[in-house]
This record gives C-alpha cells, sequence and structure tokens, in this order.
C-alpha cells in the first residue's frame, strides 16, 4: 500500500507487548517508521484515554495498529468512536472476531473499514452436510452435541428418555424442554459460518495430517525404510520420534484442492487471509476477504490484495450512499408540510453533501510522513527525525535524478546538461561563431567588404600611379601598407568556423605578423616623411639614411621581431582547441585557448609599441609643410588604432565565448578601418572628386 508511517496502539500484558515488540523489529527491517506507540492499561484510565486520543489527533499518520486483546479491543475503539476519530486504518490482528452486537451503533462507522490478518480456511468438502444432519439421537454418549442443540435452539434437555419437564418462553422466565425436531438447516447463519471455522479447518487438516502419516508407517517395507539399514519402525514398540518423522514428511492434498506438508523446521507453510470490514449505511456488518498472504508463493508474489474490494474507513458505495439519500429525500417529503419543507431540504443537502465526502474515500489513504521525492530531486533527512521524514531538494545545476526517492543526485556527463526538470541529461548545444550565426554573417559581409574596397583603393592607386599624390611619400610603401590591410581584414575570417588546431595555432600568429607588417608600413611612411624634410637641412645628418632602402629595412626588421614571436609562441605552448563547460550551463564552447597568455599579451605588447612610436613620430611631424600633410593623417589613424586596442584589452578580459572571438574581430576590423579611412580616404577624394589638386603646379604652390 505504500504505508511507511505508522502509530501502534498496544495492551499492557503480553500479547499487546511481545507483539508490538516483535512488529517494530520487522518494521524497521523493511525501512517502515513509528510515529507513536501508546500501551493501554490493564485497568480502565480515563485520563490515559484522552492522552492516547490526543495523540493520535496530532499525528499525520493515517494507518494505526491495534495490538491489544480481546478484552481491551472495545473500550479502545469506543473511546475512538465519542472523540469522532474516523479517515483512519485501523489494522487489528483479526477484524471478524468480535461479534456486531459487542459494538455500538455509534461505533459502526468509527470500526468501518477494519482491516486485518486471519488464519487461512478453507471450506471443508462434506462439512456443510454433516453439519445439518448433526441431531443427539445419533450419538447419545456425545455431550458436545447436547450442549450445541440447547445453545443453539434456546432450549433445555429433559431426563434421559427425553420426556418433557417444563415449557419456556423466549420472552419468559418459563423454560422450553428441546423436543428433537429441530431442524439446524433452519438455523441463523450467523451462528456459526461453517466457512471460516479457523479451528475446525485446522482440526481437520491435522486429522488428515496423522491418518496420513499412519498410512505412511504402516506401508513402510523393510530394507526401503527411512531409519538406520533402511529399517522400518517397530509397530509394537513404536518410538515417538519414529511416528514424528513420518508427521513431518506428509504431504496431500485436501477435497478442497489445499495442500498440506511440513517444512524442515516441522512447521506448516505461512498462509492468511486478509480480511476487510464492511458495515453497510443500514449499520449491516460482514467480513470480506480482499487478498491473502502465502508463503508457498514466490518471492516477492507472498502477498497478494484486491485493492478494489477494499472499503476504507468512512467509506460507503455508490449504491448505498444514493440508497441513503433516497430515504432521507422520501422522509421530507412524507413527513412534512410545505411551510418547513424549505428547511428540511437545507438539512437534506447538508447530508448529501457529506455523504459525497464520504463516498470520495474510495482511493488507497496514505500513510506516510513525507511524499515521495520525485525524479529531478533528492531526499534530505529531517535533523532528529525518523529516516521516513525528509525534505524533497531540487538538485543542482547539471545534476539529475530519474527514479523516485533518490538519496543522491548524479552529475551527467560532461557533454550532457540536466533538463529544467533534473530528471534526465540532455546534449548540450555546441557553440561557436559559425558562419550560419547572424553574428558570423554580419562579420564575414563587413570583411569581404572592406577588403573589396582595399582592392579597390589599391587599383585605384596603382591606375593613377604617376600622378603626385601617389608619388609623393614612397608609392611603393602605399602599395604594400594597402596590401596589408587587406590581409587585415580577411584574417578576420579565419576566426570565424568551428576551431580546429590548424586555425588555432595560426589565427593569432597570422593576425600579429599581418599586423605587425601594416604598422610597419605606416611607420616607415612617417620616417620617410620626417627625414625627407630634415635631409634637405644644411649639414644634416640624415641625408645617409635617405634613400629608397630605408623605409623597406624598416618594415622587414619590424616584421621580422613579430614573426620570431610567433615562431616562439608555436615552440613553446601554441594554442589548442578546447571544449569550454563552464562559461555556459547547457552549452559546449568549442573554442581556441591561447595556450601561453604571455605570449599573447607580448603579441599584443609589441603591436601596441609599433603603434605608438608610429603615433608619436607622426604627431611630431604632423605641421611639417607638406601639400597633402600625410603626417597629420597618420596620426589620426594611430590615434584611432590605438584607442581600438587600448578599448579592447578589458572587453577581452571579461568576454566569454562566442562574444571573445567576436570582441577581437570587431577590433581587427575597426582598427583596420580606421587606417584606410584616415590615411587612404583624403587621397581618394582628391584623386576622384579634385583632380585639380593632384597636380605638380598645386603641389610647388602650396610648398
Amino acid at each position: 500500500m505504500g504505508w511507511n508511517w505508522i502509530g501502534i496502539i498496544t495492551s499492557d500484558d503480553d500479547y499487546g507487548q511481545l507483539g508490538s515488540k516483535n512488529l517494530r523489529r520487522d518494521l524497521f527491517l523493511v525501512g517502515g517508521c513509528i510515529d507513536f506507540i501508546e500501551t493501554v492499561p490493564k485497568s480502565s484510565s480515563k485520563s490515559k484515554y484522552l492522552k492516547i486520543i490526543e495523540v493520535v489527533k496530532r499525528s499525520t499518520v493515517n494507518v494505526i495498529v491495534i495490538y491489544v486483546s480481546k478484552k481491551t479491543l472495545v473500550p479502545v475503539m469506543e473511546e475512538f468512536a465519542m472523540n469522532n476519530i474516523t479517515g483512519k486504518v485501523w489494522i487489528i490482528s483479526d477484524p471478524c472476531t468480535v461479534s456486531q452486537e459487542v459494538f455500538k451503533r455509534e461505533m459502526l462507522e468509527t470500526i468501518n473499514g477494519t482491516i486485518g490478518l486471519a488464519h487461512h480456511t478453507t471450506e471443508i468438502v462434506g462439512f456443510l452436510n454433516f453439519l445439518y444432519e448433526m441431531h443427539p439421537s445419533r450419538s447419545p454418549d456425545d455431550i458436545f452435541t447436547r450442549l450445541f442443540w440447547e445453545k443453539a435452539f434456546s432450549c433445555k434437555w429433559g431426563n434421559n428418555n427425553g420426556s418433557i419437564i417444563i415449557q419456556q418462553s423466549v420472552k419468559s422466565t418459563e423454560i422450553r424442554v428441546c423436543t428433537g425436531d429441530e431442524k439446524v438447516k433452519e438455523l441463523d447463519a450467523s451462528l456459526f459460518d461453517i466457512y471460516t471455522f479457523v479451528l475446525i479447518s485446522r482440526t481437520y487438516n491435522a486429522a488428515y495430517a496423522i491418518m496420513n502419516a499412519l498410512y505412511n508407517l504402516y506401508s513402510c517395507q523393510n530394507l526401503s525404510g527411512p531409519f538406520s539399514n533402511g529399517s522400518c519402525a517397530n509397530l509394537s514398540d513404536l518410538k515417538s520420534w519414529q511416528f514424528l518423522h513420518y508427521v513431518k514428511s506428509v504431504k496431500f492434498k485436501t477435497k478442497a484442492g489445499e495442500e498440506v506438508f511440513f517444512d524442515m523446521n516441522g512447521d506448516p507453510p505461512v498462509v492468511f487471509d486478509i480480511l476487510n470490514q464492511h458495515i453497510s449505511s443500514n449499520g449491516t456488518l460482514k467480513c470480506l476477504k480482499v487478498g491473502n498472504v502465502d508463503s508457498r508463493f514466490p518471492a516477492g508474489k507472498e502477498t497478494v490484495i484486491n485493492d478494489n474490494a477494499i472499503k476504507w474507513n468512512g467509506a460507503f458505495s455508490g449504491e448505498e450512499l444514493m440508497s441513503e439519500i433516497n430515504r432521507l429525500q422520501n422522509d421530507i417529503y412524507d413527513n412534512y408540510s410545505p411551510a418547513v419543507l424549505g428547511d428540511k431540504m437545507d438539512t437534506l443537502y447538508e447530508n448529501i453533501q457529506n455523504y459525497e465526502k464520504r463516498l470520495q474515500v474510495t482511493k488507497v489513504p496514505r500513510s506516510v510522513c513525507s511524499e515521495s521525492c520525485s525524479p529531478g530531486f533528492r531526499k534530505s533527512a529531517r535533523k532528529g527525525q525518523p529516516v521516513c521524514c525528509f525534505d524533497c531538494i531540487v538538485c543542482s545545476e547539471g545534476e539529475f535524478t530519474n527514479h523516485t526517492d533518490s538519496s543522491v543526485c548524479m552529475k551527467c556527463p560532461e557533454d550532457q546538461w540536466s533538463n529544467s526538470v533534473h530528471n534526465k541529461c540532455v546534449p548540450r548545444i555546441i557553440e561557436f561563431l559559425s558562419y550560419s550565426d547572424p553574428l558570423g554573417i554580419a562579420i564575414t559581409v563587413v570583411s569581404i567588404f572592406c577588403s573589396s574596397v582595399t582592392v579597390s583603393i589599391l587599383y585605384l592607386f596603382i591606375k593613377y600611379r604617376e600622378t603626385p599624390i601617389v608619388r609623393a611619400n614612397n608609392r611603393a610603401l602605399s602599395y604594400f601598407l594597402l596590401f596589408s590591410i587587406m590581409l587585415c581584414f580577411l584574417c578576420a575570417l579565419i576566426f570565424i568556423g568551428s576551431p580546429v588546431t590548424a586555425t588555432c595555432m595560426l589565427r593569432q600568429v597570422i593576425f600579429s605578423i599581418v599586423f605587425s607588417f601594416c604598422i610597419a608600413c605606416v611607420f616607415a611612411k612617417t620616417i620617410t616623411v620626417v627625414i625627407a624634410f630634415s635631409a634637405t637641412k644644411p649639414n644634416s645628418k640624415l641625408k645617409i639614411w635617405f634613400g629608397p632602402r630605408t623605409p623597406i629595412c624598416l618594415v622587414v626588421f619590424s616584421s621580422l621581431i613579430q614573426i620570431l614571436i610567433g615562431i616562439a609562441w608555436l615552440s613553446t605552448s601554441p594554442p589548442f582547441v578546447e571544449h569550454n563547460t563552464k562559461s555556459r550551463k547547457d552549452k559546449i564552447i568549442i573554442e581556441c585557448n591561447e595556450g601561453s597568455i604571455i605570449m599573447f599579451y607580448l603579441m599584443l605588447g609589441y603591436l601596441g609599441i609599433l603603434a605608438s612610436i608610429s603615433f608619436i613620430v607622426a604627431f611630431l611631424a604632423r605641421k611639417l609643410p607638406d601639400s597633402f600633410n600625410e603626417a597629420k593623417y597618420i596620426t589620426f589613424s594611430m590615434l584611432a588604432f590605438t584607442c581600438v586596442w587600448i578599448s579592447f584589452v578589458p572587453a577581452y578580459l571579461s568576454a566569454m565565448g562566442t562574444y571573445l572571438v567576436a570582441v577581437e574581430i570587431f577590433a581587427i576590423l575597426s582598427s583596420s578601418a580606421g587606417l584606410l579611412g584616415c590615411i587612404f580616404a583624403p587621397k581618394c577624394y582628391i584623386i576622384m572628386l579634385r583632380p585639380e589638386m593632384n597636380t605638380r603646379e598645386y603641389l610647388k604652390g602650396k610648398l
């Protein structure tokens, strides 16, 4: 029934104390818990009864075992009835041993639905006819038959010849003499239930066991006997232990089909009937077999219970309730005038509501200290309370339970995570910056567009390579710078897609080398402007550095340092693919672990140094006489570049997952766009829209 939380009421005698002690022991072995154990004193004690009643009222148990002797049972149930304690499942050793006459009418609802165990009995074939044909004349020497006759028919036998000496009436003090014409068949069946006579059934089986043992004993043949050297028992000198041997080994079936045998300890099989006391709305009491316990059945199937056949305490069948409601309704219409009918109908409706409540008590009552913890929760014991009392705690993130009453939550595998109700693990979502993601698509479009613009500007510079604005300040450096900016835009694409070992190892190195080459070109252009104007002064020592090789050497040397840093990085602690399961609880973020974070910031630091030097030199040279004032533009480009990468560091440290990659890509694209816009946008404007400014005469006029 799922009950593990019960109360016990015992009598203050050996039956109650020893029985409840064994019950406690067995309950603990199977994980049951006891809320209270109360002892009913031998002498009636009103105060003790009230104490027991208060304990029962306060308790949350719905199942109470009454382990008391029969003489104590009635006073206890009377007290419960007087205090209107209903809705409990009373379990008694045998709920049908106390006759209906003993209980008062007001007690019937309290004891209704009582459940108990009784020794198993079966119908004895032929016993019914034997009982009906029983008569003292057939067994004149059997005094028990005569006593039964007097008790059953409320009469007294006369003298030995059966003559009548006194008459008796049931309603007077006269004694009626037994005539012998009485019919056993006409007796009230409640006087003796031939199907549930426990002692008769057991005596019947015992007699047949003795008969089978005697038959086997007399059928023994020498050299095939069970004793030493195959001997049989000596019939003239039969020993008790020899006869006991045959009794223990009997095995037969009764005419009703019941199998009788004894186990190795000489005990019969444990067979009990589970009885349920039914009381109808009119007070009729009967016992119904609702199950059985049979040790002869396979393990786990010894107990069979028909839940639907059980009537629980306070419950009546639908037919009984409708009958009671109809009776009340007819009584009102037949006996009351229309003037008072309204008030009586209100009473009828109240009774109907009460009956409906009683009808609802048809499902198995729950008797647990704590309801079972459903999947997704674990049990947490309550301090100082029995093990049946616990709280249900929801499993933590990443943990689950898939069955009820779990004591611990299990962790999900690394590639899985618990669902919202924590009753199973589901695969984590694989996340990376994909080309199919909206962000990935946007970055790809911007990168390709910006690189296309850069290629267009490069084509424009090549087309107008002989014009003063292109030739000024080393057009070869302009070509290299535009090519490197194009590569900067394109290297952002390496950061998109599912990371693999190759892309993780190369993307930061390629990015750092390309940007170093780009900044080196900017630095070379700045130095070229400074040297060009300084070398024109008399006795200037910078004349020796003025030439076409100086910018190329600066670009190669500056880029070579970054290449060496990248080689050292890949040789010592290269980046690798990592499955990040900690940043997001329900996702696995595939990302690149930079390996050595020192080398990563060393690479960024070198870029910062190059950009800072270029910015300082360009800032100092911004007021030099230049028709196109390239130093000013380089200053703005380096200022934008530096601001982007300074803001990149805190943003990079605070981002995670796909946003970590997006932050770096944004820094790459925005810094590249800053270089392209600040340095080349003014020149493109002049080439395309102000061609009159792109002449030698205009240039000489500005000098």
